[in-house]
């Protein structure tokens, strides 16, 4: 992977962590917006990594999930452990596959934009 696409992809995944902690909020149009700037997130990372725009898509919204639960655990109030802060990490990623799966679409098509805009 090259130092843009990690950049982009961190990016894409950093601008998403205020709508996942918001996820409590996701009901009826507010869900229908919180998911269209979650696939605008992704397809922008498509559009600006260059290569592999489906991939970067995928692993902006996987990197936001992952982000989303690293700041939950830091500003938790309870105590909770490491491994109670790993599993609750995983069980957040498998739920997010398909947001993540459309997030690798929405890349993609980040990345036909930019190949009909900035054709080379």
């Amino acid at each position: 992977m090259n130092r843009r696409f990690t950049i982009v992809v961190l990016v894409a995944s950093a601008v998403q962590v205020p709508i996942f902690l918001r996820v409590g909020d996701w009901i009826g149009t507010t869900a229908v917006l919180a998911l269209a700037y979650l696939m605008a997130a992704a397809a922008g990372a498509g559009f600006f990594a260059g290569r592999r725009p489906a991939l970067a898509g995928f692993l902006a919204v996987i990197g936001g999930a992952a982000a989303y639960a690293a700041v939950s655990y830091l500003t938790r109030e309870a105590a909770a452990d490491l491994w109670a802060l790993l599993g609750w990490e995983a069980r957040l990623i498998v739920s997010v596959i398909p947001y993540a799966i459309a997030g690798g679409v929405a890349g993609h098509f980040g990345g036909l934009l930019r190949s009909r805009v900035a054709p080379g």
